[in-house]
């Protein structure tokens, strides 16, 4: 196991593109046993490691602010990491998840509600000629 200083860790992931992928992967091996979690965390959110940081973070609403990154999280890496969670927090993330999916599909205006009848009226119309 290796033990990372303060001055080392951050570097793994600062830059993003490739070295985030080589700080993943040294993660995902368990290499590392001794460092800064929450530090961590923050940069992994930053590198767009989004299980990464939420295996890291401890605090709920850290973990809320990210949960709503799941279309980059792979579906049973997804499973596994709500089956670590109490079931009061989990619960919560899903909502949080639940809220921020129907804000995606809603639109900034609320255009999906507005949108559906005009397409649905305008097929009505093309079918009827």
């Amino acid at each position: 196991m290796v033990r990372v200083d303060e001055g080392v860790q951050p570097g793994l992931l600062r830059a993003g593109g490739a070295r985030a992928q080589v700080a993943d992967a040294i993660m995902a091996n368990g290499a590392l046993t001794h460092y800064d979690r929450p530090r961590i965390a923050q940069l992994c959110e930053k590198a767009g490691l989004y299980l990464r940081a939420l295996q890291h973070y401890s605090d709920l609403p850290d973990i809320k602010r990210v949960i709503v990154n799941t279309h980059a999280i792979d579906p049973q890496q997804l499973v596994e990491f709500f089956g670590s969670l109490s079931a009061e927090w989990a619960l919560e993330c899903l909502r949080v998840r639940a809220r921020a999916r129907a804000r995606r599909l809603r639109g900034p205006q609320g255009q999906l509600r507005r949108s559906v009848p005009r397409a649905a009226s305008s097929c009505g119309s093309k079918s009827k000629s």
